[in-house]
Order: structure tokens, then sequence, then C-alpha cells
């Protein structure tokens, strides 16, 4: 498996995924994407939230100005009942706080351009129709084999592959093949206790609603959130089930729609109800929406990112911006090991994989660890308490949310004192300058460290 550079296989082409692919091209670090669908930019009908923080590296990777358009702001939230009551409104200031706001795009879009903006050299490392079956770990290097026979040499692993990632399955069992009494996470680490149902319908199909519009419902074992884009309107649903489960749920087309008949009857507006909306929809799938965190970053060569290891609902809309942040962790390591590793002035992608030992890499997955639960874990959390009190999963939780929380602005005390400080915690890539100017009345935690040993773009 002696390689004569260093490289990082990633699986899965996701989000996360394409930002590693650009996140590597800057720093000059060999890499290969495995993504196991047919097409970088599946439509599978949901939109992605953008917060400042991952707009800082998008700007760093000098793609933000492509990925603007896409973008929906949303500056405010309106809160309502299911009768199509206001409960409340109020301003969400991110601009204010953190310099921009909150944004909403089209996930398929997002991929599309993720790709489309990469050099064509790096797009040859982006390969579709590659599903994961096997990965071996040796001393200096990784073979991973996908389905369809191939095989990808490297250094080490990505596991970008999701909440139900393959990768992670693989490294658990391996672990446990070499020693029998290691430590790891279930085979099944993550609770389900809400169901999802995801889509989109066109905005010209909902009368009342308009571009920035973002409505959350707010009712007794279900929230749901109504995001309005230039031309079309994400919705989510979030249902709360009878009891929490670790077995993995499955919905097919007419569960999805039995989800949807349970909560039709539900407003959106004070004249639109959600079967309205449902009936007028682009697309939509119902999902279980797990929730939890891994206690380990994986095995010897394979680390663990995103989804794969901390899996949160989509109601704050972090999951993308958390799984950003994990790769920006782990390239500023990588990128820092192998500067110090390579021959002078020939960037790091020329370190020689058979000089770093796998004793070395797990000390930096250590490292990046730790830095990922000073900040994933956080939104996990947050993530969590704001969906049970939309969904009035409890008797206080319904007092609070209907009574006490309009009554003190608390919304806003929440927005102002602990998201949008937990949120300026976010990272940069050390390597890489940030051109635009994201400042606001929150100041941020990080900015670049070491702009002037920033690596040439990937030979590949």
């Amino acid at each position: 498996m002696d390689q004569a550079a260093f490289k990082v296989v990633v699986v899965g082409g996701g989000p996360a995924g394409l930002v590693a692919a650009h996140a590597f091209t800057k720093a000059g670090i060999d890499f290969v994407v495995l993504e196991g669908r047919s097409s970088v930019a599946p439509e599978l009908g949901a939109g992605v939230g953008f917060w400042p923080m991952s707009l800082r590296i998008l700007d760093q990777l000098d793609i933000l100005e492509q990925i603007r358009p896409l973008l929906n702001a949303f500056p405010s939230k309106n809160v309502i009942l299911a009768d199509g009551g206001v409960l409340q409104n109020y301003p969400l200031k991110m601009d204010e706080y953190l310099g921009e706001h909150f944004y909403m795009c089209h996930r398929a879009d997002l991929l599309q351009t993720l790709y489309d903006t990469l050099p064509d050299a790096a797009k040859a490392r982006v390969l579709t129709g590659k599903r994961v079956e096997v990965i071996e770990v040796g001393d200096s290097g990784v073979r991973v084999g996908c389905e369809d026979g191939s095989w990808e040499t490297g250094s080490i692993v990505f596991g970008a592959d999701g909440v139900h990632s393959k990768v992670r399955r693989l490294a658990r069992e391996a672990a446990l093949e070499e020693n029998p009494e290691a430590e790891t996470d279930p085979v099944r680490p993550f609770l389900t206790s809400f169901e999802g149902l995801f889509g989109n319908s066109p905005l010209d199909a909902l009368p009342g609603f308009s571009p920035e519009d973002l409505t959350e419902v707010h009712s007794f074992g279900t929230d749901i959130q109504v995001f309005a884009g230039r031309e079309r309107v994400w919705w989510i649903v979030y249902h709360k089930l009878d009891e929490p489960t670790r077995e993995p749920l499955r919905y097919s087309d007419k569960d999805r729609d039995a989800f949807a008949d349970r909560v039709g009857h539900l407003h959106i507006s004070d004249k639109l109800t959600f079967r309205d909306m449902y009936a007028a929809r682009n697309s939509s799938c119902a999902v279980a929406l797990e929730e939890g965190s891994l206690k380990h970053w994986g095995w010897k060569r394979i680390v663990m990112l995103g989804d794969s290891s901390n899996k949160m609902t989509a109601n704050v809309g972090m999951g993308m911006n958390c799984a950003i942040q994990d790769v920006v962790i782990l390239v500023n390591h990588l990128h820092n090991l192998l500067s110090k590793a390579g021959a002078p002035g020939s960037g790091p992608s020329a370190a020689a994989a058979e000089t770093i030992d796998t004793p070395t890499l797990e000390r930096l997955f250590d490292a990046y660890w730790a830095e990922h639960n000073e900040f994933s874990p956080k939104f996990t959390y947050l993530s969590a308490r704001d969906v049970r009190i939309g969904s009035w999963s409890t008797y206080v939780r319904y007092f609070f949310d209907r009574w006490l929380y309009p009554l003190i602005g608390m919304r806003r005390f929440i927005f102002r004192f602990i998201v949008a400080r937990f949120m300026s915690r976010g990272r940069v890539l050390d390597f890489l300058e940030i051109k635009n100017n994201f400042s606001g009345t929150v100041p941020w935690t990080h900015s670049p460290k070491n702009i002037a040993s920033s690596g040439k773009e990937a030979k590949l």
C-alpha cells in the first residue's frame, strides 16, 4: 500500500465531501471522492441551511460569489399555531450579529455548483457510482474496494457518507476483529425520537407566501417549518414518535402520504393548511430523524465526520454547517502535518505517505475530535431542545413556548446570546485568507493563522 504522496480517500460526495475536495485542492493535498449515487447532484427535494460561519469558508475557497445566487435570505421568523393564529414574529438579526443572514438553498443546486466550481483536474477525482464495499487498512495506507470491483488506494479514509455510514460500520468491524475488547460505538449509535417529512413546492402555488418568509407551526407532537425562497418553498415536518427507537425506519410512498395526511389539517398560514402545500409539492420524502454523537472518531486511518459522526434534527439548520466545520478542522491539521513532512517548497501533497505513520495520524485525529467536540455536539443539543419545544413534547415545554417565551422575548435572547455566540466560534482554514468582511456585534473567535504557508493547488 505504499504511496508516492499522501492521499485522502473521501467516501461520500455530499456537501461535506465536495467542500473537502475544494479544501484539499487549495491545500495541495491529493484526494479522491467516492460517491455511491450515479449523479453528483441527485434531486432529493431538500433545502439546506447556510449560517455565516460557513459563508466564511466558501469565501476562503473562492466560491462564495458563485454560490451566492443560490441563496435565499431569511431575516426573521414567524411562529404560528395550528389554527393559523400568530404566536410571535421576531427578527433573527444574524446580519447584525455575525455580518450575514441565515440562508437556504436547494441541495441539488448547491451540489452541482460545488462540483462545477472545482478545477477540471479535481473534478476528475470526484467519482460517482462508487459504493464502498470493503476497506483494508495497512501500516502505511488504505485500500478501498467498491461494489463495481474497482479499488482506490490512499493514506487515510474520510467517512463522510452520512447517518447510515458504511465506513463507520467497516471501521467498527475492523476494530473488533483486531481486538474483541476494543471500545467502540454501538452498531446503531443514534436514537430516533422524531420522524421527518421533507419536500418543496412552487412558490406561486402558495398564495400569501413571499420570498424571505420563514414560518414555524408549533403544536402538540408536531413542528412544521416553511421556508419561502424566490422560486420554491422548502418545508419540513417534525413528528414525535410514540417511543424512541434505535431500529432503522424505512418509509414507502404510501407511508409518506399517510404521514402527510396525519398532519394535513395543520395550518401553515391563516388561509392554507399543510395539505394544500403537500398537494402542490414538487417532491417529498419521509425519513427517520436520528440524533446523537459518536464517542470515538473512527479507527486507525479511518476518521468519521459530518452526519456519520454527529447527527442532529434539521430544525436549526446546522447539520451541513457542522460537517463543514469537521472538514475545516481535519484539513487544517493535515495541512500543518504534511507541510512539515514534505520537502521544502514542494507543497503538502509531496509528503511521502510512508513517512506519516499510523500513531501520528491517530494523534492528529484525537486533536480533531477534541475540537469537534467543542462545537458540533452543542448544536446537536440545541437542535434537540428546539424541536421538542416547538412540538410541545411536554406540558412544561408547551407553557414555555406558548406563553413564557413570547412574554419575556426569550427567542431573541437565545439567538443573540447563545446561537450567535456558539456560531462565532466556528473555525476557518488556517492557510487561506478571508476576503470579504463578515463583521458584526459578536466577534469571531478564529481567524486564519498561517496564510503564508498555504499549499499549491494539488496537481492531480
